[in-house]
């Protein structure tokens, strides 16, 4: 199966471009290449690519976490912002261990279109936070949005979204499940591009990640050595579906 032909024109050609100029001007190979200057080089390139942001009302916030540090939040406020309304938590990509400042553009316009609130948690990153401290802060996210919304946002209980996409996508997965483990009720969860199979076991997607130009077998892997300890078993439900 081709991929690109569920595309639109207008990605195809992003796509092309985006081609054409990596072949004009190869990347620095991965080997070679550090965690800091692979997070610039990722956060340049997608704040280049993102669409303008809306004007949309939000606010940085810190939450508690399990082992008894803080991360930060963005919640962004719906223009109706009613009491009761839903909460999406949304965790963004980055392959575990980038922020890709790509996420603002459509967040913003999310909150304008909805009467969602939606919170953007700071999940921390890999390396220096290897798994599952990352997974483990998208929980805190969760726990803190049941017990504490309803009072600071009007969010009801009952209508909490867990979203994502790459990477964020397997955050809410999992997310997902301990929810449904620790008597949580979600609306839904909305999960775009997910990682599901850290292990890389299943065959199916070596086909597409071969056409995929950003996430190319090489770079997965390579993200993946980063993101979890020395010997952990990939395939475990703590943090793959396999």
């Amino acid at each position: 199966m081709n991929t690109r032909e569920y595309l639109t024109d207008a990605t195809k050609a992003f796509f092309d471009s985006l081609e054409q100029s990596w072949k004009a001007s190869p990347p620095k190979a991965l080997s070679a290449t550090s965690i800091n200057e692979y997070r610039e080089n990722a956060r340049n390139f997608f704040e280049s690519t993102a669409l303008p942001a809306e004007d949309a009302q939000y606010e940085c916030i810190t939450i508690p976490t399990m082992d008894g540090q803080h991360i930060s939040a963005n919640v962004y406020h719906s223009i109706s912002a009613k009491k009761g309304r839903g909460v999406l938590i949304f965790y963004p990509g980055g392959a575990f261990i980038a922020k890709l400042g790509a996420h603002h553009s459509p967040i913003s316009h999310i909150a304008n279109k909805t009467d969602c609130c939606i919170i953007v948690p700071d999940c921390r990153l890999a390396p220096e936070n290897k798994f599952p401290t990352g997974l483990h802060d998208a929980f805190c996210i969760l726990n803190w949005v049941y017990k504490k919304g309803t009072a600071l946002y009007g969010i009801d209980p009952n209508k909490i979204i867990v979203g994502g996409d790459s990477s964020g996508g397997n955050f809410a997965a999992l997310t997902a499940i301990y929810a449904r483990d620790n008597n949580i009720s979600l609306l839904c969860q909305i999960l775009i591009s997910p990682i599901t199979d850290l292990s890389r076991s299943l065959t199916s997607f070596k086909k597409e990640e071969q056409q995929d130009i950003l996430t190319s077998p090489e770079f997965v892997e390579w993200a993946y050595q980063h993101y979890f300890p020395n010997g952990f078993n990939r395939k475990s439900p703590q943090a793959s579906f396999n």
